[in-house]
């Protein structure tokens, strides 16, 4: 049952558990139940010395920020401090489960599992826009605290999908991994193009530009490296080209499509960049900008050692401001150096492990574009997206320790020189 083909899949609709005012997936509480009674029946686990040493350098990291901030900055340390166990539990886990049930991205792709929900999911969110409000808020209460206030549900009510349980732009990033996966499973014709197809419109509804942009991106990287002759890539490009352009054609020339376009939010959110504002409309990239700047002058309070967050969020005071739409930066604030260490060693050491490898320019897209995610918004910071990612991460090192393997029995069976 806990095979990446359920997981992947599971991770972006999982309901939530609320015990109090806590609330987790069960996506989580399957995957960390599965793996403690693992290690209680078998007493061992995988790991790998690159997730050891984000580990270490993430807790250390974390740990010294807290003693920081409580020191010399008189931000008290809290009990939600010690969610980075439970944070690191996850990741192992998701890693666990992600290297011992290695499968290959094709099969996961073509999994009845995989393909259902995508299909479900995909005709769920292009359907959003439409659904009156009721409707709306009987689904996606499944999502939010029992006793959570009616003006904090205000984004349910958007033509913006809001995400399941995370905001929008994370949610999309997570839906990219699976749409991804189906783009790859569908250039070597083992699925329909509808697949990846769903999962665009997915990432349309969501609004993230950013995430919109990668996935065209993901798209040229598997056009350009994936070793399908050229002949074949223009045959498999011809339909959902053709498709595409007949929408847009419709998108744009009909009274219809005219009013289609008021409820398609991806839409909007590309044209408001190129249009031009008046004085008080504010541009998207300085608005980032001078998040970034603002994050800085935090971490310039203390570059090395990093202060813990502070219980209260405000713009107005440079030790309790929280969220520069930046993750490298946020984590360089609240774990310091070491943390920002330890997701330049994973990033930066699972796109070297790749560049070698026949296969790896998938990786190494997939790596980039989440590089691009943190760059310019969050991904880590929802704990849901921990499992997902590395899950994946141990998918990607399974298939490189294959290639290795198979390699070295082929080079001394003399197969290969």
């Amino acid at each position: 049952m806990l095979r990446p083909s359920f997981l992947i899949p599971f991770a972006l609709v999982t309901p939530y558990l609320f015990i109090g005012p806590v609330g987790v997936t069960v996506f989580e509480a399957l995957l960390i139940t599965a793996f403690i009674v693992i290690i209680l029946l078998k007493g061992s686990f995988t790991i790998k010395p690159i997730i050891i040493t984000y580990a270490i350098l993430l807790f250390f990291g974390f740990s010294i920020a807290v003693i920081n901030a409580e020191t010399n900055f008189g931000i008290p340390a809290k009990f939600g401090d010690l969610k980075i166990f439970y944070w690191l539990l996850l990741a192992i886990s998701g890693f666990h489960f992600g290297y011992r049930n290695g499968h290959d991205i094709g099969e996961i792709g073509q999994s009845r599992i995989f393909k259902l929900t995508l299909v479900a999911l995909g005709l769920f969110v292009a359907s959003y826009p439409f659904l009156s409000d009721e409707v709306r808020l009987l689904v996606m209460r499944n999502y939010y605290h029992p006793d959570i206030a009616s003006e904090k549900l205000g984004r349910v009510y958007s033509a913006r999908f809001p995400g399941l349980g995370v905001n929008a732009n994370t949610f999309a990033f997570m839906t990219l991994i699976a749409y991804y996966i189906a783009l790859a499973t569908a250039f070597n014709r083992r699925i329909s193009w509808i697949y990846p197809m769903l999962g665009l419109v997915i990432i349309a509804v969501t609004g993230s530009r950013t995430v919109f942009a990668l996935a065209i991106l993901l798209a040229g990287n598997i056009l350009l490296f994936s070793r399908v002759s050229l002949k074949s890539k223009v045959i498999l490009l011809s339909l959902p080209a053709f498709m595409v352009g007949i929408f847009l054609v419709y998108l744009f020339t009909t009274d219809s499509g005219q009013e289609l376009q008021e409820n398609i939010v991806i839409i909007e959110r590309l044209m408001a960049l190129t249009e031009n504002r008046s004085e008080f409309e504010a541009d998207p990239l300085l608005s980032r900008i001078t998040l970034w700047q603002m994050g800085i002058e935090r971490v310039k309070l203390s570059p090395i050692a990093g202060i813990a967050a502070s219980p209260t969020s405000s713009d107005l005071s440079i030790v309790d401001y929280c969220c520069p739409h930046n993750e490298f930066i946020a984590y360089w604030m609240f774990t310091g150096f070491l943390g920002l260490l330890a997701f330049v060693v994973l990033i930066g050491g699972l796109i070297i492990k790749n560049r070698s490898y026949p296969k790896g320019y998938f990786w190494i897209g997939l790596y980039f574009a989440l590089c691009f995610q943190m760059f310019f918004d969050a991904a880590f910071q929802a704990t849901r997206f921990v499992p997902l990612m590395f899950l994946v991460i141990g998918l990607n090192l399974r298939e490189l320790d294959t290639y290795r393997t198979e390699r070295k029995r082929f080079l001394q069976a003399g197969y290969l020189t």
